[in-house]
């Protein structure tokens, strides 16, 4: 008896290797661990999917389409999902901290061509829609060199309508594949008399709905310009710029329209940031200064308001003839300090300072020092001119009266001799 149970010890020993480190294979007769499945095996022709999970949650059929969630997977691999977690339907994760890789990459396999698209579909419209509506991925660009990122919309199982795009520079095109800027838009049907619109509830706030800003280091001559052009779709530049024009480093700013010439815009028309207005000069010294001649088409005459009843302290001017043999009138050319483009025209005129000795009420002196650096500089009101003439003419029509009745009197006296 002692023997027989020392020779089962003795089998249970060596059999106890066996069960401790049985294993099991599917699909191989040669398995490497202790539960083994070789997925690389072919599915049979016919016949039921290889995997099914209870309630069909999972499905592998014969040719190779597994399907998550559907018996039926339309594609390699279809997930349907009828319920959502935390806000989400489907979720990928990723140990992806700060690194900038992809946490699902999606690549097109054929040979790197111009034109070849990376896409991620959606649509709305059912389970029994083919295709997507939208489209959105990587594009590969004209010259085969980069990749522009792709939006693009389809009527069902229609090609894609490129709607917008972004280079691999970062320039954003809207309805163009080729923005030549950083935002460009392409828009070639108008809606309701316009062909783009920007909305905002904006009420009776006086704030910008659109606004355009120069983010340099403020400095005097610095611009914020809007660019107008109709010379084709080629065309480089704007012909016509319109904008703000900082007038000194600190605070203020003037409203400017310019002409491209040679590269850069010439200065046509100013509003200042105290609401004067220049013509043809970039200091506007009055509420309308105008370098130049002004016409008035039709003829006629400036009004300005003399009824009686708005004025007061009102006095005799006597100024006239002794003030006009007193005025200077000289030929000039301006210099730079003066603000005007035309430094070659030759004008007629006075010099402030020499009418401002006889009729000192024709000049004003205002603070230039932005503009010239002239914190005096005079400025000739000539409004007055005209009423010195006036009185000018009177008192020379006196003279000729009392010259003429000097003279028949000295005709009458020789008479009666």
């Amino acid at each position: 008896m002692k023997k027989k149970n020392t020779v089962s010890l003795l089998a249970l020993v060596l059999l106890l290797p066996t069960v401790m480190y049985s294993q099991i294979g599917v699909q191989t007769s040669n398995p490497q661990g202790t539960f083994h499945i070789d997925g690389a095996k072919d599915n049979p022709a016919s016949g039921t999917p290889s995997i099914t999970q209870q309630a069909n949650d999972m499905v592998l059929k014969k040719d190779g389409s597994f399907g998550l969630g559907t018996t039926q997977p339309e594609n390699k691999f279809h997930v349907i999902t009828t319920q959502s977690v935390n806000n989400r339907y489907t979720l990928i994760d990723a140990p992806n901290a700060n690194i900038k890789h992809p946490i699902l990459a999606l690549r097109n396999t054929s040979v790197a061509a111009a034109g070849n698209f990376s896409l991620l579909g959606f649509t709305n419209n059912g389970v029994n829609g083919n295709g997507a509506s939208w489209g959105i991925g990587s594009i590969r660009n004209q010259d085969n060199s980069n990749e522009d990122f792709y939006f693009g919309n389809s009527p069902i199982n229609n090609a894609y309508v490129e709607r917008m795009r972004i280079k691999s520079n970062g320039y954003v095109g809207i309805n163009t594949s080729l923005p030549e800027n950083r935002f460009h838009v392409v828009t070639s049907e108008y809606v309701n008399n316009r062909y783009t619109l920007i909305d905002a509830p904006n009420g009776s706030i006086d704030y910008p709905i659109l606004a355009v800003r120069n983010t340099s280091t403020a400095s005097a001559g610095n611009f914020a310009l809007i660019g107008f052009a109709n010379n084709g779709p080629d065309a480089v530049g704007a012909n016509w710029g319109i904008g703000s024009l900082r007038n000194d480093a600190n605070t203020n700013e003037d409203f400017f329209f310019g002409v491209a010439q040679g590269g850069h815009y010439i200065e046509r028309m100013r509003i200042t940031s105290k609401g004067w207005l220049g013509i043809g000069t970039d200091s506007p010294t009055s509420p309308l200064s105008v370098n130049g001649a002004a016409d008035k088409p039709g003829g006629g005459s400036w009004g300005t308001f003399s009824d009686r009843r708005v004025k007061k302290d009102i006095e005799e001017f006597k100024d006239g003839l002794s003030v006009i043999n007193q005025l200077k009138p000289v030929t000039y050319r301006y210099n730079e300090k003066s603000g005007y483009q035309d430094l070659n025209k030759q004008y007629v005129g006075f010099i402030a300072q020499d009418v401002e000795r006889v009729a000192p009420y024709m000049v004003n002196v205002i603070d230039d020092s932005a503009k010239s650096g002239l914190k005096d500089k005079r400025e000739l009101d000539e409004s007055a001119l005209t009423k010195i003439l006036v009185n000018a003419v009177q008192q020379q029509q006196q003279e000729i009266n009392e010259l003429k009745k000097d003279l028949a009197d000295l005709k009458k006296h020789n008479k009666e001799k």
